[in-house]
């Protein structure tokens, strides 16, 4: 009988580590690469070693510290070999998981504790030592909570993470490291004897619960700041890079919106054209002639087509992407009237359309050259409402996918589709996104004033 609770011990410990070797993966291949080789063997390869450990440390009894510091290593280690990306973001990764797991697991085993004890207290008599089947629970409790967590975590992806280089960016995980070190050092010296004490002679059950709430709460402010400090420096990373997608917003605009005032002006200027033209024709300068004409399609295309949808920036905006998406061979169709009840600034309709057409030209840009590209830009009033609805070709099969970036900087990932989110929030609009039969569909509904 003596063997049954060690059998279940050890059952427990197998399983919970498997568990939180697999939690750990799914987080980690959210933010970088691993092979499918490296995939396949990492939660296995994690577990041995996390068992080989717990039966080096059951034969030969360390102190805790050195057990703890060990396990560290191992996750650090492994991280570090099966997964592929820049040093900086395996550091952060790093740092993230080991904070994550010990925090985790120190506040929940600590408050479970503190309740059995609790539990203990108002039954029969004043039991102090946890039973076997006590401590298994806590046990696997704590790590379904840990789990969970990681994978929680890993369905909400925090931008800043996608970014890493350099120096200054691996100093971002020394606060993380900080809080797994401080709360090991706490549970070294839990090890020790009660960290503590009730202050009287209030018996051995009052010290424990002193103990373990102590723990807890030190666990509990620990990933308080942890999660200021993630919410805070996500905060100023999206902010950071919606200022950098306005600026360059505004001088792309400007740029087209002179490029586009240039074509106005080499269009009021025709008849004075055609009427050099026509007397070097009957002068028969031929060589001037092709010098003169050459000049004017420098100048401004003169054969470009016509955007006018009674905004001047929104003009210039459609005649450059054209322009760009007749070079990658997409078919363009473009039918946009504003509405003169549109509330919507002229910047903020360059930065909705900017986004959306920027995003389709991508997608048809990773179609093969036998499927058809194109894309269809038009607008119509609904219901006190200015509908704009864009399609293009795509190879995706689902709308979630449009969040997940290919472009060779990960780091402006979904910073555009944040900025058109942003601006119809703005104008209490309504974005709508879905793809049907290769055919991607962005539909936005702004409301007309009245």
């Amino acid at each position: 009988m003596k063997l049954f609770p060690a059998f279940c011990e050890i059952f427990v410990v197998f399983l919970c580590y498997l568990g939180d070797a697999l939690a750990v993966r799914r987080f980690c291949k959210g933010y970088m690469k691993i092979s499918s080789l490296g995939e396949k063997w990492f939660p296995f390869l994690l577990l041995f070693a996390r068992m080989a450990i717990e039966i080096v440390y059951f034969v030969h009894p360390v102190s805790y510290l050195i057990y703890a510091m060990a396990e560290h290593v191992v996750f650090a280690v492994f991280i570090f070999i099966l997964f592929q990306d820049a040093l900086e973001k395996r550091i952060m990764m790093v740092s993230f998981v080991l904070a994550v797991r010990t925090l985790l697991w120190y506040f929940c085993g600590s408050f479970l504790s503190a309740f059995v004890l609790v539990l203990h207290h108002m039954g029969k008599g004043e039991t102090v030592i946890q039973l076997w089947w006590e401590e298994c629970i806590i046990f696997c409790l704590a790590y379904i909570v840990e789990m969970i967590v990681l994978t929680c975590l890993a369905s909400h992806r925090m931008s800043f993470m996608d970014e890493f280089s350099g120096r200054g960016s691996a100093i971002m995980a020394v606060p993380f490291f900080v809080f797994t070190v401080v709360t090991d050092i706490a549970g070294q010296a839990a090890t020790k004897g009660i960290l503590l004490r009730s202050g009287g002679n209030w018996g051995l059950y009052y010290d424990q619960l002193f103990s373990h709430t102590g723990n807890c709460t030190l666990a509990a402010l620990s990933m308080l700041a942890a999660g200021f400090y993630l919410v805070g420096t996500e905060r100023v990373y999206l902010e950071q890079k919606k200022k950098e997608r306005y600026h360059a917003g505004i001088l792309a605009y400007q740029a087209m919106e002179g490029q586009y005032r240039q074509v106005e002006r080499l269009r009021h200027d025709m008849k004075n054209h055609l009427l050099g033209m026509q007397g070097m024709l009957k002068d028969r300068e031929w060589d001037k002639l092709e010098q003169y004409l050459n000049r004017m399609l420098e100048a401004g295309a003169v054969n470009a087509g016509e955007e006018a949808t009674g905004s001047k920036a929104l003009d210039a905006l459609f005649f450059y992407k054209r322009k760009l998406a007749e070079e990658k061979n997409i078919l363009w169709e473009c039918d946009v009237q504003l509405s003169r009840l549109c509330c919507v600034d002229s910047f903020d309709l360059c930065i909705l359309f900017g986004n959306i057409l920027d995003n389709a030209i991508e997608a048809c840009e990773k179609l093969p050259d036998d499927k058809m590209r194109f894309i269809t830009i038009k607008s119509n009033v609904v219901k006190k409402c200015f509908l704009l609805e864009v399609k293009n070709s795509t190879d995706l099969e689902k709308a979630e996918e449009v969040r997940v970036t290919h472009k060779e900087n990960p780091e402006m990932h979904g910073i555009g589709i944040q900025n058109m989110e942003e601006v119809v929030r703005r104008y209490h609009g309504v974005l709508e996104m879905e793809i049907k039969e290769g055919v991607f569909s962005v539909s936005v509904l702004l409301p007309l004033i009245t």
